[in-house]
């Protein structure tokens, strides 16, 4: 008797798709739904943590946002994270136009910490009120402006090494850790 070695239960046509129609089932997932598909598959857990899903930029109940090893699209429309007080970005490919919508959407933010972050090249932080602490450690990521403006601000912790980058915290008044 022959058996059969192509059944359906092992074959995994979802995760053969192309990138472009997985990111878009991705899409309609909430962030409670997408978090467990990174243990379906190699596939799914490639997707999920290289390109975080647009729905991160309109949690508007979210107070700490800690992403790693990702790449943040453009988002879709105005970015509301009106609760978030925390913003932790590791080894993140985020492109200017992306980091400006994000920290414009964030009003409430008090804590910011940029590590080896890629792909822009300007960060300006501007009209952050509650912003109290800033730390940047950068590795040859091409940032070539900084520009930090908080009335707030008490501490910045800047490492940027083998490249050159304009820095003015001259605007933070009440800075004493730098």
């Amino acid at each position: 008797m022959e058996t059969n070695t192509n059944s359906a239960v092992n074959v995994d046509r979802i995760s053969a798709l192309p990138p472009l129609i997985l990111h878009r089932i991705l899409s309609f997932l909430s962030l409670e739904e997408v978090v467990p598909t990174s243990v379906l598959s190699k596939t799914w857990r490639q997707l999920c943590i290289y390109n975080v899903p647009q729905i991160v930029f309109y949690l508007k109940s979210l107070h700490v946002l800690d992403l790693g090893s990702c790449k943040l699209e453009p988002p879709r429309r105005t970015v509301t994270l009106s609760s978030l007080r925390r913003l932790c970005l590791s080894f993140v490919y985020v492109e200017d136009e992306v980091i400006r919508d994000m920290v414009a959407g964030c009003p409430l933010i008090e804590y910011m910490n940029i590590d080896n972050c890629r792909g822009f090249k300007s960060l300006e932080l501007v009209g952050l009120h509650k912003l109290k602490e800033i730390k940047l450690y950068s590795h040859q990521t091409g940032l070539e402006q900084l520009y930090i403006s908080g009335v707030n601000v008490h501490s910045v912790g800047i490492t940027i090494l083998n490249t050159l980058c304009e820095i003015n915290v001259a605007p933070c008044k009440n800075l004493t850790l730098l």
